[in-house]
């Protein structure tokens, strides 16, 4: 009985637990925003970071991969990660007329130990020409129009004014819009799809 026991004993064989691969691949394409056309004619430069945050609350990316595009506008890259835990993300550094700047903090982060697909996508400009006019108009009446990141337009009075505002193309805009009337304000704000390289006219009285 013994002797059956330990032979028992030393046939069992413990399961060998894999490591997570660390090897990372990321590829896809380069697109106009808003179509699945190529973006572009040029190679676009791709170029992979690592997130370092530092102690007093920023953070900076420090490079582990580059690559360029095809003439299809196809990319591929890999590299070994330092970790499952680390954080990395990528920016298309090459800038194209007509288009917004696709780098700066636009940081597209990704998993490392994987291999992931991510389309990519240029968004190109557009241009809203805003006709307002005041058809009821009150004492010191303003309507401010607000486009994000500081941009910011007030009107006062009874006017009738045209803005050309710059936007992305090829998507939904909220143009946020509101009348102080005295002590009260009104939401005008609107939605308006604007193609791309293009001026879309919207009328809005108030």
């Amino acid at each position: 009985m013994v002797l059956l026991l330990i032979q028992s004993t030393a046939c069992k064989k413990e399961k060998l637990v894999e490591p997570a691969t660390l090897e990372t691949t990321v590829y896809g394409r380069v697109v106009l925003r808003g179509t699945e056309q190529k973006a572009t004619n040029k190679n676009v430069v791709i170029k992979a970071y690592k997130y370092v945050s530092v102690w007093f609350g920023g953070a900076h990316g420090e490079l582990v991969a580059e690559t360029t595009t095809d003439t299809n506008g196809n990319y591929s890259f890999s590299f070994t990660a330092e970790s499952l835990d680390t954080r990395y993300f990528l920016i298309m550094s090459t800038v194209i007329p007509n288009h917004f700047d696709p780098g700066g903090n636009n940081w597209i982060f990704f998993n490392p130990g994987q291999k992931q697909e991510l389309q990519l996508r240029y968004t190109p400009h557009a241009w809203i020409r805003l006709h307002t006019k005041n058809i009821n108009p009150h004492v010191s009446d303003k309507l401010t129009i607000s486009l994000g990141g500081g941009e910011r337009y007030d009107i006062w009075g009874p006017v009738e004014r045209q803005n050309i505002f710059l936007r992305a193309g090829n998507v939904n805009n909220d143009i946020s819009c509101w009348l102080t009337r005295q002590d009260t304000t009104y939401n005008l704000t609107f939605n308006i799809f604007l193609p791309a390289f293009d001026t879309t006219y919207y009328y809005l009285e108030y």
